[in-house]
């Protein structure tokens, strides 16, 4: 897939982005607008009427809708994990975000991310939807620029995997309204159906996206 950008490479603050010492994130924008991001497959109306096939252990979801589609704009999984699709951001980067925004949890909870590799060599990023019953976080993600988000338990994609959960979640009128929307498809669907778990991604991109984005 040929990769969209629409604005040059700009720096983005993190939660510990001070004026003694500035510590910024690189990330390449990628489009807003509608127009210039491909149309996904699938019906108009997201999961629900969109495709869903298995693949290998994993689960491929086409999205469509709203923010969603910026999933088919080039963003990789660290952007679609810390930027809410809407730029790519380079692994290296990973290391810097995780110190200054994130701490490492035994017992994560839905929102809070997984990432794969070591300290300072991550190689995957994707947010926790749910949690399996013996407690192994079910994670939605991009692998690199694909333009299909992957349900997949964490420690399906590789044994290399650690939890970490944001130290001070941003407080917005969307993310209200986005955790209302989770707490209603729970309430009507079940915490495991793929409505919650759609509201949960929707949700977590949210409380995820760095300063800026």
């Amino acid at each position: 897939m040929q990769t969209l950008f629409n604005e040059a490479p700009r720096f983005v603050p993190t939660d510990k982005d001070t004026d003694a010492t500035p510590r910024k994130i690189k990330v390449t924008p990628t489009p807003r607008d509608a127009d210039k991001i491909p149309e996904p497959k699938g019906g108009p109306n997201g999961l629900k009427d969109g495709v869903e096939k298995k693949y290998s252990k994993w689960k491929l979801i086409t999205l469509a809708g709203g923010d969603d589609r910026a999933n088919k704009s080039g963003a990789n999984c660290a952007g679609t994990t810390f930027a809410k699709g809407f730029a790519y951001i380079e692994m290296t980067e990973v290391q810097t975000i995780l110190d200054d925004n994130y701490t490492f949890y035994k017992s994560p909870t839905v929102c809070c991310v997984v990432a794969w590799g070591e300290t300072g060599n991550w190689h995957h990023a994707a947010l926790i939807v749910d949690i399996a019953a013996d407690g192994t976080p079910i994670v939605w993600g991009k692998d690199g620029t694909t333009d299909v988000v992957s349900e997949y338990r964490a420690d399906e994609f590789s044994k290399d995997w650690k939890p970490y959960c944001r130290n001070k979640v941003p407080d917005s009128v969307e993310l209200a309204d986005l955790t209302k929307e989770y707490e209603a498809a729970k309430a009507l669907h079940g915490a495991g159906s793929p409505e919650a778990r759609l509201a949960a991604y929707r949700m977590c991109q949210c409380k995820n996206a760095l300063n800026g984005i």
